[in-house]
């Protein structure tokens, strides 16, 4: 794994900082480093801050104290990590009828729409329903529709099988999702029923809000009408 050396202001000294290339990422890395989303109106030097935050795990304090030429280092070192992780969801790619990872063989399904059972698709629904992090979206995605080479799908350990998909490379699971949307309309479909009931949610929690904000909490609204 690779390092950058750079001065330490708390030390006076040079240290030898590792990064992860986008190739030794796994999902959760990749989610540590992305998730939750860089707040909107926050400039692009503090989103850079942000990122480097997480992804050198530098504390930010100390990377403000940090001379400029290392932190143009580790920008210019994120910039390329950040490239190469837009290229692998851009690239055209098709995969491998199956690849191994773990001593586990997986069968990929070529086509999602023919290579893939109702039941594969029911657990999806279900599971995407149940989310509250948009960060285990890939995971679960990736262990409804692989499966162990060898087996029928049947929805058993699927819990097991997501915390296993987080230790997937994320360069491999980024280009086989896009492959995935690229090959039917289903996925597609799913993901937006999903991205649909979670904008529905926060609408309901937005007039929730603004109900409790209304005068008594009652949930009426304010009267315009003048008192005689």
């Amino acid at each position: 794994m690779p390092h950058i050396r750079l001065h330490d202001p708390d030390t006076g000294k040079y240290q030898d900082y590792r990064i992860k290339d986008f190739g030794d990422l796994t999902i959760a890395d990749w989610y540590t480093i992305t998730n939750p989303p860089i707040a909107e109106g926050v400039t692009e030097l503090e989103a850079s801050y942000e990122l480097i935050q997480r992804w050198v795990s530098i504390p930010k304090a100390k990377l403000r104290r940090m001379r400029p030429a290392d932190v143009e280092v580790l920008m210019s070192a994120l910039g390329k990590m950040l490239g190469e992780a837009t290229k692998a969801k851009m690239d055209e790619f098709t995969p491998e009828a199956t690849f191994t990872y773990a001593d586990t063989t997986y069968t990929v399904p070529q086509n999602v729409e023919a290579d893939t059972t109702f039941g594969q698709w029911a657990d999806l629904n279900a599971r995407l329903e149940g989310l509250t992090v948009d960060a285990d979206m890939l995971p679960v995605v990736l262990a409804c529709l692989l499966v162990e080479q060898g087996k029928e799908y049947d929805g058993a350990d699927l819990d097991a099988r997501i915390d296993a998909m987080r230790a997937l490379p994320a360069s491999y699971a980024l280009k086989l999702t896009a492959f995935f949307f690229a090959s039917g309309t289903r996925l597609q479909d799913v993901m937006n029923r999903y991205l649909n009931s979670r904008l529905m949610f926060a609408l309901q929690q937005l007039q929730q809000e603004l109900t409790a904000l209304q005068p008594d909490g009652d949930g009426s609204a304010p009267s315009t009408a003048s008192q005689s």
